[in-house]
């Protein structure tokens, strides 16, 4: 299958959104939003950085909407499950500037030297 251009576009300049859309009906299993979420929401329990968002959840909503730059000015990575029984539609918010390349690079070389993690990015409370 051909991958699926979903452009989010809105009037922010920082935050990013990046979409993967799975279809039930082409995996080996039958799966549902909820058995994505478990699956991931176990896989990434230990992670410091990544927040697997209960599906049910309107916690991280504002007013019913998806808020694009609610991880603006921090190291995280919220992760969404959408879907039903036809679709499901894997969803990634966080801080393109800071979460990109170089905020990336300064978390693997905390790791690499023996430091803490999150030492010198934002919203650890350092910078």
């Amino acid at each position: 299958m051909a991958p699926i251009f979903t452009p989010i576009v809105g009037n922010y300049y920082q935050g990013d959104a990046v979409t993967i859309p799975l279809f039930p009906r082409m995996l080996t299993k039958n799966v549902t939003a909820k058995d994505v979420y478990e699956l991931l929401a176990s896989y990434y329990k230990d992670e410091r950085f990544i927040r697997v968002i209960p599906n049910e959840s309107e916690a991280y909503l504002e007013d019913g909407y998806f808020n694009l730059m609610q991880c603006n000015g921090t190291n995280y990575l919220d992760l969404f499950i959408f879907g039903h029984r036809d679709q499901i539609l894997l969803v990634s918010r966080f801080d393109n500037l800071g979460k990109g390349a170089s905020g990336a690079a300064i978390q693997n070389m905390n790791i690499m030297l023996g430091f803490d993690e999150g030492i010198g990015l934002e919203g650890e409370g350092v910078l």
